[in-house]
């Protein structure tokens, strides 16, 4: 009998190292790259945003390949076309994804000492779908997790400022079902900033970063820690002294490379069937707000400008979805015949706060701004595209998104 627990003694330590460990589950993670198509998003001469987010979105997609085989990555777009704001909240719920992830590069042009990084998750409410507040509700420390992650890994690569973790209703932290953060990984009108993220190794390192913070964040998850790890993070603004997650394994190399060239970047013209279609909603409502993405300033709230050059407002100034280059802006008011204008004509100025800035032509048609933009970037290389809706200045991705819904 002594012999016959004995060996089932040594069968019982035998068998149980043998049990296999339990396998993670397998998650979808969606991949946005921001922008795409003739939605170049925020731009310099040198560089376009929509050409960022894809080389960066790319290559977090190919480390997540390589390193966490239990994840499928799916990506809303993965070329150089236009994906509206529904069709990416869609490609994401349908996939029942377990984490949203929206890449995108901040702009300011009116402050270009503007540097650093800020990841941004949703409030609550803003829609008037119970269901899907409901997984909101339910996401909303997760989403905020995944923020303080963006930033903590950030801050880690000596990223030179921290602009923290803050919640704005931007569409695709609004309607996606799952945990969904929109983080911006630099200022493309910074000169230091978008040397970097048009660089190969500053968007390796960038595409890196976001890496370590989803394997973090998947990895507290999974030990069930959200409420201590956020305590602490806000505790401390996501600042640490050692990173937590190896550099994953895996060639550094780019899938795609962004614009660098001097020269004015081409005119994507949108076809008439790009223009006039009407993307497909399947939300109960829209957020009454900016669309998401990087904005165009900012730094500025939406409000009414003041019209100073010209004679009387324009009737559809005061109505019609228009397009003007802005070449400059000033604290000074300057007379149309200035020199600094460079012979320039079809000039407009608008005042706010005391500051000026002026403007290049006026039109309702998207395509005959983005050729205004090429020929006056040839005397102004700093100019850039701006939309307004009546007297108020709204994003470009807003502007974007009204064309389509007509």
């Amino acid at each position: 009998m002594q012999r016959f627990f004995f060996f089932l003694i040594l069968l019982t330590l035998s068998i149980a190292p043998c049990k296999a460990a339990k396998k993670p589950r397998t998650q979808v993670w969606v991949i946005d790259a921001g922008h795409g198509g003739y939605d170049h998003g925020c731009e310099t001469p040198r560089a376009m945003e929509k050409n960022i987010n894809l080389t960066i979105a790319k290559r977090v997609r190919e480390l997540i390949h390589q390193n966490i085989p239990h994840v499928r990555v799916v990506m809303t777009r993965e070329r150089d076309n236009f994906v509206s704001l529904d069709q990416r909240c869609r490609i994401a719920n349908q996939a029942k994804a377990d984490l949203f992830l929206s890449i995108h590069v901040n702009a300011a042009p009116e402050v270009p000492f503007l540097s650093g990084t800020e990841t941004f998750y949703g409030p609550l409410g803003g829609t008037n779908d119970k269901s899907l507040e409901r997984m909101r509700r339910k996401n909303i420390k997760r989403s905020e997790l995944l923020a303080w992650m963006m930033q903590k890994y950030y801050g880690m690569a000596d990223r030179p400022i921290s602009r923290g973790v803050k919640r704005e209703r931007y569409y695709v932290v609004c309607y996606t079902e799952m945990p969904s953060i929109l983080t911006e990984v630099g200022f493309i009108t910074n000169r230091t900033d978008e040397q970097y993220m048009t660089s190969h190794t500053g968007a390796e390192e960038i595409a890196q970063n976001i890496y370590k913070g989803l394997v973090e964040y998947d990895r507290i998850v999974s030990t069930e820690k959200i409420e201590s790890t956020l305590a602490q993070l806000r505790r401390t603004g996501g600042r640490t002294k050692q990173p937590v997650i190896p550099t994953p394994k895996g060639p550094e190399r780019l899938l795609a490379t962004t614009t660098t060239n001097a020269t004015p970047p081409p005119v994507s013209i949108p076809t008439a069937e790009d223009l006039t279609k009407k993307p497909d909603t399947t939300a109960n409502t829209k957020v009454d707000i900016p669309s998401n993405i990087a904005m165009d300033i900012v730094e500025e709230e939406p409000g009414i400008d003041s019209l100073l050059i010209g004679t009387e407002e324009p009737e559809e100034l005061r109505e019609e979805l228009l397009f003007s280059v802005q070449i400059f802006s000033l604290r000074a008011r300057l007379s149309p015949t200035d020199t600094r204008f460079k012979g320039l004509s079809d000039l407009l100025v608008v005042e706010r706060d005391g500051l000026y800035k002026y403007l290049c032509g006026t039109t309702a048609n998207y395509v005959a701004a983005r050729h205004l933009l090429v020929k006056v970037r040839l005397t102004f290389p700093d100019a850039f595209l701006v939309a307004y809706k009546g007297n108020i200045q709204i994003p470009m991705a807003e502007a974007i998104e009204l064309i389509n819904s007509k």
